[in-house]
């Protein structure tokens, strides 16, 4: 086996898409409620333009990962692959171990990094914040959300074990 590959369900993509377009709808709406006092349309102006291309960026990755069936998540040799709207790689080597707990309201898989502020330096500065924010709350500084795994977490753990035995996978 060359490695593991998670796709999402196509309706998960789809309903992204619908959220994603009603986005513009809801800034058309504010900046329509906005429009009768200056300020206030000033301050909401810029964060009605970012909202739009947000929204306009994330319709065209999840149209790009449907059309080109890339996978969500990438299992190998080599790592752990997570093909997001940021390609992260986490090779096993920076790996410590994989925590299957409960965080916030969901089930997730918790990557813990050997020295995870050196990985987090090689990572654009949105993936900088997310995984500091999430281990100042005293989480791994990188989780995958249980309804990115459709096999479930141990169907995951048998592949990650196949891929890297080394790797010790907790479940809390």
């Amino acid at each position: 086996m060359e490695r593991y590959e998670i796709h999402i369900p196509k309706w998960q993509h789809y309903s992204a898409i619908v959220l994603c377009s009603i986005i513009p709808f809801v800034c058309i709406g504010m900046l329509a409620a906005a429009s009768k006092q200056l300020s206030l349309l000033l301050l909401l102006l810029p964060i009605a333009i970012g909202a739009v291309v947000f929204a306009a960026y994330m319709i065209s990755h999840t149209v790009r990962i449907v059309k080109n069936k890339i996978p969500i998540i990438s299992i190998s040799k080599d790592g752990i692959t997570c093909h997001g709207p940021i390609v992260i790689n986490m090779p096993w080597s920076e790996i410590n171990s994989l925590k299957c707990r409960r965080f916030l309201f969901s089930k997730c898989l918790g990557i813990c990094f050997n020295n995870p502020h050196d990985f987090l330096k090689r990572q654009g500065i949105l993936i900088q914040f997310m995984g500091e924010s999430n281990m100042i709350l005293g989480y791994p500084p990188f989780v995958i959300f249980r309804y990115h795994l459709p096999g479930g977490f141990e169907t995951l753990k048998q592949k990650i074990q196949v891929f890297a035995p080394e790797i010790s996978v907790i479940t809390t």
